[in-house]
């Protein structure tokens, strides 16, 4: 194509030379007379004979498939343009000739869809492979069409094959047999699956298999062996790590560098900067290919778990923030390997996994990842990996931090009980500590206030004599949590701002964020709305600049519900839409239900009562005995509110006494704007329903058992 919009511009023409088929290098020289016409002539080399004849000529030639002739191209190349000043040539080949004057364009696979992109029936065409997908199948399958249901697989089936033109070629052939769903359902052995080309094409272009074949046996025999090596990485790797993990048995270290710059130069392996360091990788097809050929008992997989478990050791909490920031880099660069170190660790030898799966689910952690992070670490507990004490406790208290965090809070007492038997059979009172504090959250999430300052207590107490400034710092953070919803503002202010201090030390702006946020929910529940924003708002970048995405939703809820108090509806939908999103992504159950619950409350202030009680009874079904009990009093205030605008004020009477009497039981302090709000509905109730019924009512409400709060909610709801 290039030869043919260019022809008007060469007085001479272009010729096209192709070396696919030519077997013998010093034959080179042969193919370009024949197709240039030329004889050769008595006593005359034939390439003297070529530079005659284009001397003079402003011509341009093509040298086609050049990979496997590539010497013998680069020197007649260079000994043509050297003798004809009006020579231009254009070269295809997997790797550059590497002569003076030549320019590189690396030639892309086709355009194509992200490995996790959906893609429509309508969008299915902006993309070079599924375009070309299209035109081969159907020019097998004539009614062969993109449809809604298809095309999702289309854009994977798509992606998976890179975007290599005859990978997609050939498994659109497959499509008079197969559809697109099963061709991806078999993907994996592409290799076998891939294969049928045209007769008329070379043997090399009528599978995937002899395609690859034909590269890698043009590769020097350290080339093949460094080629097979890395396919040990997943995703992408630096150069530091293949000269770690792939030296040795016949490749040296210092022969790493160029070996890669061969493999990268003959388009086996791809390069991208990334923050000012080169990372590489190989396409999925390529190195399952290379995979293939490593035998899977190889020493080379533990050098690599090795690695990864070295770079992955988890920073102790009193290091720098920068420390920790390069730490949690390292981490998000590295996941695809450290996830693969994982499982080979987990099939081949188990009791080496412990401390990269900690690594591994603290990463996720911090990124808010709970859900994986929690699946990860119950890989230890229930395959009952061996381990130190120190690591069972890490692995125990970890789960019921996050089964906390997840509605789990049954699953997590169990957990943190277990942790603390580890704790005194090792003998930490440091790890005691953490466990304490982990407790005393867990009690705020159950609604047990009176535990909850027990364990924070208990946990400061043992602190005192022990070097552990930033886990003190925690305890007093989630210490001052527990008086916020109580109704201790003016101490947890007092505990917020010592803990901040020692954040402040050891320069931890992550955490110390978070004291800012939290010291932004305590104005808001005590009504200083603009001191709150304030706080909010000079905390929530900072925590988006640390990725911490627990803290980011959490921040959002925050900032919703303060537009929501100033009565900024479409800010606050905003906000909770996000939370939602993102609760939803990570798994963070207590936080998606509040958002919930706040939008039933927005549909109601917007006079979509019915929208409002699906939300509210929704969450009542959801309800379970591992529930935040926050949850529970939120969707009975929000059902109280429906029945009271639907002037139903006998039904909206004992859904407020109700979830007044369950607030007072678990002792949680609710924001002043919201206490202000049902104290006046309650007050307009007892006038609207008159004393008397009013306190029969409430004499109702106090004899109700309520073990199964809910239930009887959506029982009076049914009425």
């Amino acid at each position: 194509q290039a030869g043919a919009d260019m022809i008007d511009e060469f007085e001479n023409g272009v010729r096209i030379i192709e070396f696919a088929s030519l077997n013998y290098p010093s034959l080179i020289s042969n193919e370009m007379a024949s197709v240039l016409n030329l004889k050769e002539i008595a006593g005359r080399n034939i390439e003297e004979v070529i530079i005659d004849f284009l001397k003079e000529k402003e011509i341009l030639l093509i040298l086609d498939n050049c990979e496997h002739v590539i010497t013998e191209c680069a020197g007649v190349s260079n000994s043509l343009l050297g003798s004809c000043p009006k020579l231009k040539i254009i070269a295809s080949s997997r790797e550059p000739l590497r002569i003076q004057g030549e320019k590189v364009f690396q030639v892309p696979t086709l355009s194509m869809p992200g490995i996790k992109e959906t893609i429509t029936k309508e969008s299915a065409g902006k993309f070079e492979s599924v375009r070309l997908f299209i035109e081969r199948a159907t020019s097998v399958k004539t009614d062969f069409e993109v449809t809604e249901q298809n095309a999702p697989a289309l854009a994977r089936l798509c992606a998976e094959l890179d975007g290599i033109p005859l990978a997609i070629e050939l498994a659109a052939a497959r499509i008079k047999i197969l559809n697109v769903e099963k061709i991806l359902e078999n993907i994996n052995n592409r290799f076998k699956l891939l294969r049928g080309g045209s007769r008329t094409l070379l043997p090399r272009q009528q599978t995937l298999q002899a395609l690859i074949d034909w590269s890698y046996d043009l590769l020097t025999e350290k080339e093949k062996l460094l080629f097979v090596r890395l396919s040990v990485f997943s995703g992408e790797w630096s150069l530091e790590a293949a000269e770690e993990i792939c030296t040795g048995e016949e490749i040296d270290e210092f022969e790493i560098m160029d070996l890669l710059s061969n493999l990268l130069n003959k388009s086996l392996v791809i390069s991208k900067e990334k923050n000012g360091v080169t990372r590489f990788s190989m396409l999925h097809t390529i190195r399952q290919y290379s995979a293939e050929k490593l035998a899977s008992k190889d020493e080379i997989y533990l050098r690599h778990f090795d690695y990864f478990q070295k770079i992955s050791l988890r920073c102790h909490p009193d290091v720098d923030i920068k420390l920790k920031l390069a730490w949690n880099e390292t981490m998000e660069n590295e996941q695809d390997n450290i996830r693969s170190a994982i499982r080979w660790s987990l099939e081949n030898s188990p009791p080496l996994s412990a401390e990269l799966i900690l690594s591994e689910s603290e990463y996720l952690e911090i990124r808010g990842n709970y859900s994986e992070s929690f699946e990860l670490v119950q890989k230890i507990i229930k395959n009952d990996i061996e381990s130190t004490n120190i690591q069972k406790i890490d692995a125990f208290s970890d789960a019921a931090y996050l089964a906390g965090q997840m509605d789990g809070n049954e699953t997590a007492e169990k957990y943190l009980l277990k942790a603390l038997e580890y704790c005194k059979i090792a003998g930490s009172k440091s790890k005691e500590a953490d466990c304490l504090n982990i407790y005393g959250i867990l009690a705020i999430l159950n609604g047990e206030p009176e535990k909850s300052e027990k364990h924070f207590e208990e946990s400061l107490k043992l602190l005192e004599n022990l070097d552990e400034k930033i886990l003190k710092a925690n305890t007093l953070a989630n210490y001052a949590m527990y008086n916020s919803n109580v109704g201790n503002y003016g101490k947890a202010l007092f505990l917020l701002e010592e803990a901040s201090e020692i954040y402040k030390k050891f320069n931890n702006k992550d955490l110390f964020a978070k004291m800012l946020v939290s010291k932004g929910g305590i104005y808001f529940q005590e009504g200083e709305l603009e001191k709150a924003r304030t706080f909010i708002q000079e905390g929530l970048p900072i925590l988006e600049e640390v990725n911490d995405q627990f803290s980011v939703t959490t921040t959002l809820y925050n900032l919703g519900n303060l537009n929501f108090t100033q009565k900024n509806y479409s800010e606050s939908t905003d906000c909770y839409e996000a939370v939602m999103l993102k609760s939803k992504e990570y798994g963070y159950k207590n936080v998606f239900d509040r958002a919930y619950i706040k939008l039933g409350e927005t549909a109601l202030i917007q006079n979509q009562n019915a929208k409002a009680k699906e939300i509210f009874l929704g969450c009542l079904k959801s309800f379970n005995e591992d529930s935040e009990k926050l949850k529970l009093i939120l969707s009975i205030y929000g059902l109280g509110n429906y029945y009271f605008q639907e002037k139903k004020y006998e039904q909206s009477a004992k859904l407020f006494l109700l979830a007044q009497r369950i607030t007072k039981i678990y002792k949680i302090q609710l924001s002043k704007s919201r206490a202000d709000e049902q104290k006046n509905i309650i007050n307009e109730l007892r006038d609207t329903l008159s004393e008397n019924k009013f306190n029969f009512l409430e004499e109702e409400i106090r004899s109700l058992n309520l073990d199964h709060a809910a239930a009887i909610v959506l029982s009076m709801c049914n009425e």
